[in-house]
């Protein structure tokens, strides 16, 4: 192979290498967040909605206590991504937010703490969902960096 094959298709190979490099960090994140989702009857978990173009904008009539077919669908959406691409991952569900930053509150609008709350903060999520995979996007970025095939 000539220099001038070798730029071609060094051309090819790198757009292609960052494509699937960008849609492992994009699955294992959002496969971080649906599966550090607290789980009751799985409803929680089940209004992950992953998108390309724009956010989902409904609600799910759909349970998924282990998140398989959540994860399932995103992992479809992101992996039909062609070229450069922007994917969301949405949870439109109201208590959402509530789950992700502890505000679940008692009868007397305080923090709650019973069986499935402390200080207002679910026990199976205390640190959140989206913040908690947030905080480990580096190591996201850095596994698939190093699955990259090398020339």
């Amino acid at each position: 192979m000539g220099f001038a094959d070798k730029i071609h298709q060094f051309s090819v190979d790198v757009p292609e290498q960052l494509s699937g490099t960008s849609k492992k960090i994009a699955i294992d994140f959002f496969s971080g967040v649906i599966r550090d989702t607290p789980v009751d009857t799985g409803r929680l978990r089940g209004n992950w909605q992953c998108t390309r173009g724009e956010p989902a904008s409904g609600e799910l009539d759909v349970t998924d206590k282990s998140g398989q077919e959540t994860i399932n669908k995103m992992v479809q959406t992101v992996d039909s991504a062609k070229g450069d691409f922007v994917a969301y991952l949405t949870n439109n569900l109201a208590y959402a937010a509530v789950a992700e930053f502890g505000l679940w509150k008692d009868k007397d609008g305080k923090p709650a703490n019973g069986p499935k709350t402390t200080h207002g903060y679910s026990i199976q999520a205390p640190s959140g969902m989206v913040g908690l995979n947030v905080s480990r996007i580096n190591i996201y970025i850095k596994q698939a960096i190093a699955k990259m095939k090398r020339p």
